[in-house]
């Protein structure tokens, strides 16, 4: 078993509680549930996609690398990823 897959596994247990919970709160949040159940279902075969948009400095990288559990993306105090990154395992 390699260093990724606990943390991996960790975050499928994550996304399948919340979609638990999203459906026990009742009918007005079942689209949320199953959209987490999609995205459970693609992490754990590795075709989780994610894009995250937003105005410069806004901590997207920073987020990503917390996500990611490891400083992947740059941070800094000027823009640092002012064009499209695709972060592959």
């Amino acid at each position: 078993m390699d260093e990724a897959t606990p943390q991996l596994e960790v975050r499928s247990q994550t996304l399948r509680r919340a979609a638990e919970l999203l459906r026990a709160l009742g009918a007005n949040y079942l689209a949320f549930s199953i959209g987490l159940e999609t995205l459970q279902s693609r992490l754990e075969t590795g075709r989780f996609h994610l894009a995250l948009l937003g105005q410069f400095k806004r901590r997207k990288s920073t987020l990503l690398n917390a996500f990611l559990g490891d400083a992947i993306l740059p941070t800094g105090v000027m823009p640092l990823t002012t064009i499209p990154n695709r972060v592959r395992f």
